[in-house]
Order: C-alpha cells, then sequence, then structure tokens
C-alpha cells in the first residue's frame, strides 16, 4: 500500500470527468481540491486554476481544521476569507464546500461556487439539498478511492503469489 493509494491526485482524471457531468447539470461552478490545497479538477472559472495551489489563509485551509462542510455567502466579508491571500480578486458571490474524508482522514474537498446573483439565491436557498448532494458525491469519490486500493491490493499480491509459483 503506497501512500497515493488515498490521494486525490492518482484519480484525477476521474474526478474531472465526475466535476464536468455534474456541472453540466448544476448552474454552478465545480472545483476539487486535494490535501495539499492543489486545485485537482474543476469546471468554468476553475478549469484554469488546475494546478493552483492555495495558501494557508484560503477556506479550503480551513476546512483541514473544522473537517465539517460550510456555506460561504459573501465572501470579502466573511471571517474565513479575511486571511486568504486570493481575496483582493475572487470573483466568487457564494460557496458550499464539503470535505472529502476517506476512513476518516482528510484527503481533499469539493466545492460549489455561484459567480452571479442568480446562481448565490439559489445556491443559499438550496444550501441544505446540494448538501446532501455534495456527501453523495463524495461517497462515489471514496468508493473509486477505496476501488483502486483493493486493486492495487490484489494486483500486489498476484505478483507475490507469481514470485512463489515460480520460485
Amino acid at each position: 500500500d503506497g501512500p497515493d493509494i488515498m490521494n486525490l491526485k492518482s484519480i484525477q482524471d476521474y474526478i474531472q470527468r465526475v466535476a464536468d457531468a455534474f456541472a453540466a447539470v448544476l448552474d454552478y461552478e465545480v472545483a476539487v481540491v486535494g490535501e495539499h490545497l492543489e486545485v485537482l479538477a474543476g469546471t468554468g472559472k476553475y478549469k484554469d486554476q488546475i494546478g493552483t495551489v492555495y495558501g494557508s489563509g484560503s477556506i479550503n485551509y480551513q476546512l483541514r481544521f473544522t473537517q465539517q462542510s460550510f456555506l460561504v455567502f459573501d465572501p470579502p466579508s466573511c471571517k474565513l476569507c479575511q486571511n486568504c491571500n486570493l481575496r483582493a480578486t475572487c470573483k466568487v458571490l457564494a460557496g458550499l464546500l464539503y470535505p472529502i474524508k476517506l476512513e476518516d482522514k482528510l484527503v481533499g474537498s469539493i466545492s460549489l461556487y455561484a459567480f452571479d446573483e442568480t446562481q448565490k439565491e439559489n445556491l443559499v436557498k438550496d444550501a441544505a439539498k446540494l448538501e446532501t448532494f455534495l456527501q453523495h458525491l463524495v461517497e462515489l469519490i471514496s468508493g473509486k478511492l477505496n476501488e483502486r486500493a483493493l486493486y492495487k491490493r490484489l494486483k500486489k499480491t498476484a505478483e507475490q503469489f507469481n514470485t512463489l509459483i515460480n520460485s
């Protein structure tokens, strides 16, 4: 078992496809940030940010400590956003962030973001439903990570068995 088994970056292509699929249905931008604060997947405005690493002032960094979902609906005046190095240029009007955990270990976050007033209004109004949706999406992503870990363990066992037979 390598440490990469529980790493979102190891399933980055899958996460991008999931983000694209859901962004096509939902009227929000989707962003997935890994445990080292790197944007791993994104849609719309976040597609250009893939590879960007957020600083310790970002709300994604704060999520490391709370490990709970939260809704940000006025980023410039939001207490959680005060120390963000992107605050001056941030165009987000509202966001719903949800932690991605695997076996109680935080491995990243998935977020829905609003960039216009209609999106913001809907995000705030439907926050509880969207949070349930993100919970299910996180289960899908965690399932993929678990599947990958199981595959790697099976492959390693098969290789050991092969070595044993051929020795």
